[in-house]
């Protein structure tokens, strides 16, 4: 009995080949995958078919202080983007995106180039894409074209009792070309605030008070050379009698003492590159292109001025600060963090300012 039964269990160790019990761990293992798969995609797809939404990102852009993130939806019904993740940060947004469409989410972001950024975007239903982006080399550089017909930039009336206006420019014509052509105007009513090009060939910055006393100083404006940059600034104080100054290309081109009253009631939405009324400005537009738009609610000092100019912004004291860095749409923002955006004008998108190469200290 013994003999028996210790032949029969090695008969039956012989009765599974090795071949036999590789193709049957083969089947068992290939059997559980199809289980697994059936079973995670009839998962998602009931997730997926109930919820009807599919965020992806389809483009990321890195514009100024911002990033703007491109989010389709895939799925078959509307959705609501409530949150988005850059490197972990949460960031709290509601952005509605219909089914099959996109829509651009806007971040104000302080991002340093050629750096990879983790970007998470999370529906209201806990969907969500997530991608690594890389921002480019060199922080792009635009400006704004001026046709000198009709295009500007409006901002809010946000001028101060005293400050400092500061652009860079680079005209379409010649300071002798005897036309001329507004870069700033806020005059409103029978009281003026302007800086232009006048067909006299003078840079001439202009002001009044609410008194109407004037404040006109003026500058020879044949320094100007078709398509070169000129960093151009101009001051003022209500209130005193100034002085109130001109500079150009960071050295003091002008300067006048001269007492006025108080500030007056100037245009609801001062213009870059274009007069607001037909009174004292000139009726010609920039004709050229402005960046790095910035106004101060304090008169900066020469010193001060130069270090802007070489590219080392003041931040203190900014009212607005338009770097015209977006170079796409027709909203520019503010940089300063107040709130007072640009619009590109009159008729965005296919009459207004065109978006162009910027300057580059």
């Amino acid at each position: 009995m013994f003999m028996l039964s210790k032949r029969i269990m090695r008969l039956g160790k012989k009765a599974i080949s090795p071949i036999l019990a590789t193709l049957l761990i083969i089947i068992i293992v290939v059997a559980a995958a199809v289980l697994v798969y059936a079973f995670s995609m009839g998962y998602l797809g009931s997730l997926t078919g109930q919820a009807g939404r599919m965020p992806v990102i389809d483009n990321v852009q890195f514009a100024g202080n911002q990033i703007k993130i491109v989010v389709r939806n895939k799925g078959a019904s509307d959705m609501v983007i409530d949150a988005v993740y850059i490197n972990g940060e949460a960031y709290e947004v509601t952005q509605p995106v219909k089914a099959g469409e996109s829509e651009v989410i806007t971040l104000d972001f302080v991002w340093e180039t050629s750096k990879s950024y983790k970007i998470k975007v999370v529906e209201t239903g806990g969907l969500f894409y997530e991608g690594e982006y890389t921002a480019p080399s060199v922080k792009p550089a635009w400006a704004l074209r001026f046709d000198g017909i009709d295009d500007y930039v409006e901002i809010p009336e946000v001028l101060p009792d005293e400050g400092t206006i500061e652009f860079w420019f680079k005209p379409s014509w010649n300071g002798d070309d005897g036309a001329g052509h507004t870069l700033f105007d806020a005059s409103y009513g029978s009281q003026y605030f302007f800086i232009d090009k006048d067909s006299g060939n003078n840079l001439r910055w202009c002001f009044e008070d609410s008194s109407d006393r004037d404040m006109q100083l003026l500058v020879d404006g044949t320094f100007f050379e078709q398509d070169q940059w000129y960093h151009i600034v101009v001051t003022w104080k209500y209130n005193s009698n100034g002085p109130h100054e001109i500079y150009v290309n960071g050295e003091k081109a002008g300067s006048r003492t001269y007492t006025v009253g108080n500030k007056p009631t100037l245009y609801p939405n001062p213009r870059i590159g274009f007069r607001t009324i037909d009174y004292a400005a000139s009726s010609g537009g920039a004709d050229g292109v402005i960046d790095e738009f910035r106004i101060y609610n304090k008169v900066l000092s020469q010193e001060e001025i130069e270090q802007n100019m070489q590219g080392n912004v003041l931040t203190e004291n900014l009212v607005v600060w338009l770097t015209f860095d977006e170079g796409q749409g027709g909203t520019v923002a503010d940089q300063s963090q107040n709130g007072n955006d640009g619009t590109l004008m009159p008729s965005y998108p296919d009459n207004c300012p065109t978006w162009v190469k910027g300057y580059t200290p």
